[in-house]
């Protein structure tokens, strides 16, 4: 599986308009998590006028394997099976986005892996109840899992 992300980033490497390709989780990082049930999971960064074409289109994705399957999960990002049955889940970001500032959202404190999961919640959850009407149901059951914060 971390072949099939090399080889799409030695694909990406020979296009003009992509900057960056990060792994996540057990293809970033953590490749202790790795095994049998693991996903490919990652983010490319593109120029500002090419994010609407690597959502749009796979053509890129494909070319170190066909998809058998993709479809969009959210307005930056799709899921994949490739023909081979690995599973993608992966985003697309842009070098202008704000996202990766760490005072708009603190990306590296919200996943920073599964050994410490209940912190990532609690900044997470911290992020949102500034910014968003959380439900207090849904805040209150997320807060009986957290660390105490003693």
């Amino acid at each position: 599986m971390l072949r099939r992300l090399d080889d799409l980033a030695a694909h990406l490497a020979t296009r003009g308009d992509a900057l960056a390709l990060l792994g996540l989780g057990s293809a970033g990082v953590e490749h202790d998590r790795f095994d049998e049930h693991s996903d490919l999971d990652f983010f490319v960064v593109v120029e500002d006028a090419a994010k609407s074409r690597y959502l749009e289109s796979i053509d890129w994705l494909q070319q170190p394997c066909p998809v058998a399957y993709s479809f969009a999960n959210d307005r930056n990002g799709r899921k994949a099976l490739f023909a081979d049955g690995i599973f993608a889940e992966y985003a697309i970001f842009t070098s202008g986005s704000s996202l990766h500032a760490p005072d708009v959202l603190p990306l590296a404190e919200m996943v920073p892996g599964y050994e410490h999961s209940r912190e990532a919640a609690t900044v997470t959850l911290n992020w949102l109840e500034k910014r968003f009407a959380v439900d207090p149901v849904i805040a209150a059951a997320i807060r009986t899992l957290l660390p105490d914060p003693r």
